[in-house]
């Protein structure tokens, strides 16, 4: 899948030995990474906005989802403990702990390994549920908890944030493939098909939570 590559270049960087460049730029970035976890709480936290805080489910559950198995594994345990501790009554993950709960959050902490049992079957669940008649996976599933959240705006203001969005819906297709349950095949397939439908003639797709055409 395509957050291996990640893994396959440190893997490949390692073997290569410290002339690599690749080598150097990965042995810093661990080391940034590792530099940037916070110990006492138990996960990372990066990302500040105004109005929601910082984020440390959804950039947690990112980073395992990544390159967990590059991390120590006492680290990794301690993150996913953390993921574990912090998964929203409804099933799923968000932001932070504070803010309701979405798509792709919830996508990278089951990617990160961060739910089994009962419990991975609500978040998957959770999931599926933002799935859109389009076949493509909205961030959030209604508007409700958003507005009950922020405290102002119209129902309409939060209809984009509830539409589907191909940077969101990408990371859920990875992700159903990577299980691929018999139940999951249609909604992976139909999430497939939209995705395909919205590449843009030159090649990219738009995110929309992001300005750049490369995320």
């Amino acid at each position: 899948m395509p957050h291996n590559l990640a893994k396959q270049l440190i893997g490949a960087a390692r073997h290569r030995g410290p002339e690599s460049n690749a080598h150097g730029s990965i042995a810093r970035a661990m080391r940034f990474l590792s530099s940037r976890f916070d110990s006492d709480a138990a996960c990372w936290n990066d990302f500040s906005t105004n109005r929601s805080g910082s984020s440390n489910v959804w950039m947690t559950g990112y980073v395992l989802s990544r390159i967990g198995d590059c991390i120590v594994p006492s680290i990794v345990a301690r993150a996913t403990s953390f993921l574990a501790r912090n998964r929203h009554p409804a099933g799923g993950w968000g932001f932070n702990a504070t803010v309701p709960p979405d798509c792709d959050s919830t996508t990278f902490v089951l990617e990160a390994g961060g739910s089994g049992g009962d419990d991975r079957a609500l978040a998957l669940a959770f999931l599926l549920g933002h799935s859109r008649a389009s076949g493509g996976f909205a961030t959030y599933s209604s508007t409700a908890a958003l507005q009950a959240f922020r405290s102002y705006g119209p129902e309409n203001a939060y209809r984009g944030w509830t539409s589907e969005h191909a940077c969101v819906t990408a990371e859920v297709i990875a992700y159903l493939y990577s299980i691929d349950g018999p139940a999951l095949r249609p909604a992976a397939e139909n999430a497939l098909a939209w995705l395909v439908s919205r590449q843009a003639t030159e090649g990219y797709w738009s995110a929309y939570w992001w300005q750049s055409r490369y995320y």
